[in-house]
């Protein structure tokens, strides 16, 4: 690779704006300064700003790149308004597939019934996956075709991924363009790396296939599905398998649901239901777990929103040799200060998505008061806590400054009931970036390879236009150009 010099820029090193430029040889830093010797290319940009490439730690590949093929639902805002657009499908060959929907939302304030649904369409089978992906509504022949008994048409949790699974099975040359096109898009918003999580051995060979015929624009770090662990040791496959742009990094395991589907795992029962959700494994389980992957050199991303999925979190790795950031805990969204004092000694990854503080607008329904520790973020700083942002693609978008807008405003501007509870948990821009890349690298622990610009770090760059100085800027930041490993991926036209 040739030389470049990036002349007249502003750095984001250590979480300050600082002048100067940065020498390029190969595909890492070799010097930074306010005036350094220019070898190579040299590129003014003109007092541009720039920081580290951006990573988003927690993103579904192939679940994103199919969203394209499925009835979005995101923005549906009744029951009726749902029918309608489902009716409209109705009589087209096969499955009819959306999701998105949010009855939170909805002017009725509730789930569809299954009733309902057969009224928009019972000549096709038809699925509604929620925006949280841990609960679906099905119609009376869909539950045929799939063989299960409903009498409410309500699928959770892995009823939800084996129901996907079963119909929505695009060919693997679609797949593969869908997947490559989604890759392309993401240096258009500054993503240098993503971690895909829940990943599957179809998507792990897809990404291998797409490396091999175009390249990767982005490097991936690949966390398969817990279920796979088997396939991993019979594979041969160890965490750390794989090169600068594919790499496996570990396993993910689920530990409860979510909050819009009231089966996030609570220490006490939701506000507006008997119920505290639903523990999916035990405390016991996941130390088994922890000690099978650690023998991998496996990290384990471990999904946790409610306080008592995260206590038990805490519970196993007390139980485990797993220590730091062996472990991250994803989402870890209910975390009162009892469970963050007990978190701030193990000091595992947290693994963080601030977009949900706008589309949980409706938090203080399910939590009451207990609002006032939901995405503590500032306060997980405080403690000492490394955070990773991400944005849970498709459940969230996957563009970074979205997120980072979210952790700034905190939903102040769209009304969200969390801010009102939470307005003392708002970041800085600085913290916030921060998350975006240093945090990102750590999750996977590979800084400060990335996420740095630093002297041997990997030139993976984001130039921006413009300086985010409020956090309306944040949301409405343009990327200029994006660089891995010292190579364009974007460039402004």
């Amino acid at each position: 690779m040739a030389n470049l010099t990036l002349s007249n820029c502003k750095l984001f090193l250590n979480g300050k704006w600082v002048r100067g430029s940065i020498v390029i040889d190969g595909n890492s830093i070799r010097y930074i300064g306010p005036t350094v010797k220019e070898k190579g290319t040299v590129w003014d940009l003109e007092g541009r700003p720039v920081i580290p490439g951006l990573i988003d730690s927690h993103v579904h590949l192939i679940p994103t790149a199919l969203n394209r093929e499925v009835l979005d639902l995101r923005r549906v805002k009744s029951i009726r308004e749902l029918k309608t657009l489902i009716a409209k499908e109705c009589g087209k060959s096969g499955w009819i597939i959306g999701r998105g929907w949010d009855q939170e939302n909805f002017e009725e304030a509730r789930m569809p019934s299954l009733k309902e649904l057969d009224e928009a369409c019972s000549s096709n089978p038809v699925l509604l996956i929620r925006i949280c992906g841990h609960l679906a509504l099905a119609n009376s022949l869909a539950l045929r075709k799939l063989g299960l008994r409903k009498g409410d048409g309500l699928l959770f949790e892995e009823e939800v991924t084996k129901a996907l699974e079963s119909v929505l099975k695009p060919g693997e040359e679609k797949l593969l363009r869908l997947l490559k096109e989604l890759l392309y898009e993401m240096p258009k918003k500054g993503i240098t790396m993503v971690h895909t999580l829940s990943s599957t051995p179809q998507e792990f060979y897809l990404l291998q296939l797409i490396k091999v015929k175009w390249g990767l624009p982005v490097r991936v770090r690949v966390y398969f599905d817990a279920k796979y662990l088997d396939y991993l040791l019979n594979s041969k496959l160890i965490g750390g398998f794989g090169d600068e742009y594919l790499r496996i990094s570990g396993i993910k395991v689920i530990m409860d649901g979510s909050l819009g589907a009231r089966t996030a795992y609570l220490r006490e029962r939701y506000e507006d239901a008997n119920t505290r959700g639903k523990l999916l494994l035990n405390s016991s389980k996941l130390a088994e777990l922890l000690e099978r992957a650690r023998g991998l050199n496996l990290q384990v991303a471990v999904h946790a929103i409610g306080d008592g999925a995260i206590r038990e979190v805490i519970k196993a790795l007390s139980l485990s040799s797993a220590r730091g950031d062996e472990v991250r805990i994803e989402h870890c969204s209910l975390t009162p200060p009892e469970l963050l004092d007990e978190l701030a000694k193990l000091r595992p990854i947290i693994s963080v998505q601030p977009h949900f503080i706008i589309s949980d607008w409706w938090a203080e329904r399910r939590l009451g008061r207990r609002c006032r520790w939901l995405y503590p973020f500032k306060t997980m700083l405080r403690a000492k806590l490394k955070l990773s942002g991400s944005s849970d693609s498709p459940v969230e978008p996957w563009d970074p400054w979205e997120g980072m807008y979210a952790a700034v405003e905190r939903g102040k501007e769209e009304g969200s009931s969390i801010f009102k509870y939470t307005s003392s948990e708002k970041l800085s821009i600085s913290e916030a970036l921060t998350m975006y890349t240093e945090g990102g690298a750590r999750a996977c622990r590979e800084y400060p390879d990335y996420g740095s610009i630093k002297i041997g770090s990997k030139a993976d760059l984001t130039v921006l236009e413009y300086l985010p100085t409020t956090p309306k800027e944040l949301k409405e930041v343009e990327v200029y150009a994006t660089l891995v490993g010292g190579e364009i991926t974007y460039l402004k036209r």
